[in-house]
């Protein structure tokens, strides 16, 4: 037993198959954790020094929206408020959504919603790949540019690349993206255009600076992600943010009946909001034994500069 369920005087409890019309019992369980703080928050307000646990059971736990806390949750004296496993299960909280998918051939698909945009997948837990090129070692800058006008004081934005390495014609071009090897840092760019005469790549913003250890140089290695037609190796998908299909290539023994796919939606999972005006603060609250996992992150429109 840990120091704060020792010292607890409110215990509630939360379980993937509990409700939130139930009183929040290790009984009756609650199903959200919005509905434990809330419930807290209302016995607090009567009691603010109330010592308090909230619990949850072992299981997944799909978020639809952060999990949000407010100087009002702090926890009051030396004794944390306790957000914690239940003895040794394993709560999972998720940004993710499962999803079905059908069996086509060898591959794996399912239509999403049209806004949706993601870039990793999870299947039976284990995170999954989009395609690369090339599939072993580097690719490499063939030779350096000045960035063109619109960039010309900002950064590099384009250079020149072997015969073959980008091509023009790639379905969803836009959604490439180059992953520049740098000296102290890595460059996620989107690719603007191919010109396949002139060998030359334009991305769709720079890098950070024009500092030589922002450089795109000669020599210097890359890589090149989310590739449609790369798509060759199990492990991997793709999202077709055009058709809106996404499709998988699954690892040998996966089974499309059993398994479990999660796309990730959130891009956070847990918000501490003080109030910086006020100079109120979030502290004495102690999250214990919690998984995390199957957040979402999207490459912004002009890149990742390092």
């Amino acid at each position: 037993m840990s120091l704060i369920q020792a010292q607890a005087q409110t215990k509630l409890f939360v379980a993937p198959n509990g409700s939130d019309a139930d009183p929040g019992t290790l009984a009756k369980p609650f199903a959200t954790l919005e509905k434990a703080r809330d419930t807290l928050r209302e016995l607090r307000a009567a009691n603010p020094k109330l010592e308090a646990t909230i619990s949850l059971r072992g299981g997944s736990y799909f978020l639809t929206q952060p999990f949000v806390l407010l100087p009002e949750d702090s926890g009051q004296g030396v004794t944390p408020i306790g957000i914690q496993a239940y003895g040794n299960e394993i709560p999972v909280i998720s940004g993710g959504q499962p999803i079905k998918m059908t069996k086509d051939d060898r591959f794996w698909k399912a239509k999403v919603p049209d806004d949706w945009n993601f870039t990793r997948l999870y299947v039976n837990g284990q995170p999954r790949v989009r395609p690369r090129l090339p599939k072993q070692g580097y690719y490499f800058v063939r030779g350096e540019l000045e960035p063109t006008a619109a960039n010309k004081d900002k950064g590099f934005d384009r250079f020149t690349f072997a015969p073959g390495d980008f091509k023009a014609n790639w379905d969803n071009l836009g959604d490439v993206e180059m992953l520049g090897m740098q000296i102290w840092s890595m460059a996620r760019l989107r690719v603007s255009s191919v010109d396949d005469k002139a060998n030359i790549v334009n991305f769709t913003g720079p890098t950070a600076s024009k500092a030589a250890y922002q450089k795109l140089p000669v020599g210097g290695r890359y890589l090149i992600e989310n590739v449609k037609e790369a798509l060759t190796e199990p492990g991997e998908f793709y999202l077709d943010r055009k058709t809106s299909e996404l499709t998988y290539i699954p690892m040998p023994g996966e089974d499309i009946a059993t398994a479990e796919v999660i796309v990730p939606r959130l891009n956070r999972l847990v918000e501490l909001r003080g109030d910086v005006k006020n100079h109120q603060w979030i502290q004495n609250i102690l999250f214990d034994r919690l998984t995390f996992a199957h957040t979402n992150w999207e490459t912004p429109p002009a890149g990742y500069v390092f």
